[in-house]
């Protein structure tokens, strides 16, 4: 075996590392192993491939295709277990990866086929072996951004998962034509202006790949964009919505307060009047016109009032909420926006109790403050089934308008500088929210 052809076979097979760069740059942190420990066996299993695939091909004259090929598909295979992904976008991701280093090899034929002409072997020259190289190199850096930035960025847009199984088609049908197109020799190169021609139109190819994979990431940007316009629109709707209900009781409940008063001067009259008999038979009228009893929960009225709502709504539907609301009457925020979230959280937690056996239909609340310049809310829950969290940090709404309300929430905390967080570990709905007071 000659040292000469071994290192020209280990040029050839040296493509598989700015390959593999690139397949991986796009998928990176969707990692399911160690990352230190999948680098070292990553790179010991390229140097291995390397040196055997060399070896080999130096003793049966073999030309690199025929070993590379194959090899693909054990490496999918290893590609689509370590990355928790679709297998469609990593299938897309590889097949890209795959499309550049094949065009470099292809394009090193045309470009370098003068030096090659008095080649015999399988295999390039040291020198077009070493340009090869360069144009894997080059093409890296030309589509780092692409794949480091705009892929991933893809791949998190959730609006276009279903087009990934149809796209993918795209860098296959690209790799398998780059891949056919390499010439067999450099003597049909030079035929002509063949070799001019195909270096003018082979740039076509990396360059139309990366023209269009711009334009899709602008175009479902834009998608995302209106996407969230529409979100945005929705949850406005479902905030003013629960604005005028929040709004709607608390003028109830001051109507309610404005009559108490009223009712307790016609009692202390009647008491000053000594009619006893008269007295008792008003207390007795108030009593049967009177549908509810409020409860006391905190120092702030508004709030308080809502919370009487909401309490008296879950003893309806046998369900047991345990407050905890240490609020005065001055707080770090809108009453009303504290109000909106509160209602929201606790419609969210009394639905999600109702199917649960009477023992478990329990929510316990806080709400309290801290140095006066940030309220904290707590909603916790027993909940039954599974509650998949997605990637916003959110519950992965699974029908129709469900999951507005926390969106709602979560829209609101956000204007408030805030933070909102969500646990469900031990079949247990936790909800932490903190709201900062505004500057």
């Amino acid at each position: 075996m000659s040292i000469d052809i071994f290192f020209r076979y280990a040029l050839e097979f040296s493509l598989v590392f700015p390959g593999a760069f690139m397949s991986i740059l796009p998928v990176y942190r969707h990692l399911r192993i160690n990352k230190h420990f999948f680098f070292i066996i990553m790179t010991l299993t390229l140097i291995g491939t390397i040196i055997a695939g060399s070896i080999i091909c130096s003793l049966t004259k073999f030309p690199t295709n025929s070993l590379l090929l194959p090899f693909l598909v054990p490496c999918f295979i290893a590609y689509n277990l370590c990355f928790d992904l679709s297998v469609f976008k990593k299938v897309y991701c590889f097949t890209t990866a795959m499309l550049i280093t094949s065009f470099a090899t292809t394009y090193t034929t045309f470009l370098t086929a003068p030096l090659e002409l008095s080649n015999t072997m399988n295999v390039f020259y040291c020198i077009s072996g070493a340009v090869a190289m360069g144009i894997g190199i080059l093409l890296c850096i030309v589509f780092f951004h692409l794949l480091r930035i705009n892929l991933p960025e893809l791949m998190d847009n959730e609006s276009i998962d279903n087009t990934w199984k149809w796209l993918m088609i795209i860098p296959i049908v690209f790799s398998a034509g780059v891949i056919w197109m390499k010439p067999l020799s450099a003597q049909n190169v030079m035929t002509g202006r063949m070799r001019i021609v195909s270096l003018v139109v082979l740039i076509v190819i990396p360059l139309s790949a990366w023209v269009l994979n711009y334009i899709f990431w602008w175009i479902a940007s834009k998608i995302t964009e209106s996407e969230k316009l529409k979100q945005s629109y929705n949850l406005l709707q479902m905030e003013e919505k629960q604005y005028h209900k929040t709004m709607r009781y608390l003028e109830e409940t001051r109507n309610m307060r404005h009559d108490f008063r009223h009712h307790l001067h016609v009692i202390s009259e009647l008491a000053k009047d000594g009619k006893i008999e008269r007295l008792l038979e008003y207390i007795n009228q108030f009593s049967e016109t009177s549908s509810e009893n409020p409860k006391r929960f905190c120092a702030n009225n508004t709030v308080n009032a809502i919370a009487a709502h909401y309490n008296c709504i879950a003893e309806k539907k046998d369900v047991k909420i345990f407050w905890k609301l240490n609020l005065d009457e001055n707080i770090p925020i809108k009453e009303a926006d504290l109000c909106a979230v509160l209602g929201n959280l606790i419609e969210n937690s009394i639905n999600a109790v109702q199917s649960l056996p009477l023992i478990d239909r329990s929510i316990h609340a806080a709400v309290g403050t801290i140095a006066d310049k940030t309220v904290i809310v707590s909603i916790k829950n027993p909940y039954n089934g599974v509650i998949p969290i997605g990637k916003d940090g959110l519950p992965v709404a699974n029908k129709p308008n469900h999951g507005i309300g926390l969106r709602s929430v979560a829209n609101m905390v956000d204007r408030y500088s805030g933070s909102l967080v969500i646990n469900t570990e031990n079949r247990l709905f936790n909800v932490s929210i903190l709201m900062y007071k505004e500057e």
